[in-house]
């Protein structure tokens, strides 16, 4: 994904080129608001976020998850998770838009400052000694998206 501080007409021109040189690629381009986004068909963050919960399905699942975005391509995220969560009825979801804006996500955040504040907060509170082990950041690579 490659973000800027570009004009329209810019991230438009970049869709336009990439969507060219790219023609014959197994890939998606898309843009949204200062974002041009190339991915592989069919993946996507929605895509990603469950093959996360399901790998960390086998441990145990987690007790809070949480979904920032601010942008439509997140969305798929947020519905993503909802659906996925129902089954865990001990997990807190917290699925937030940046900005009020329609989105599918529960909540939102005014701003990056509030996100930052939140993410502080959530910090301050936790207890390191209880928090489950993550899946280490080689183990992605075993999602096979």
């Amino acid at each position: 994904m490659v973000q800027s501080g570009r004009s329209g007409a810019d991230i438009h021109l970049l869709q336009n080129h990439l969507e060219s040189v790219l023609a014959n690629e197994p890939v998606a381009v898309r843009s949204g608001a200062q974002i041009v986004e190339v991915a592989p068909q069919g993946v996507s963050k929605g895509v990603v976020v469950e093959k996360l919960l399901l790998m960390m399905e086998r441990a145990s699942l987690p007790d809070l998850v949480l979904c920032v975005g601010d942008d439509w391509s997140d969305e798929d995220m947020f519905e993503n998770i909802e659906s996925l969560m129902n089954d865990a009825p001990s997990a807190e979801v917290f699925a937030c838009i940046v900005g009020q804006k329609p989105s599918k996500a529960k909540y939102y955040l005014d701003d990056i400052v509030e996100v930052i504040k939140m993410l502080q907060g959530l910090a301050s509170a936790s207890d390191p000694s209880t928090a489950p082990s993550l899946p280490h950041f080689a183990d992605i690579a075993s999602l096979h998206i």
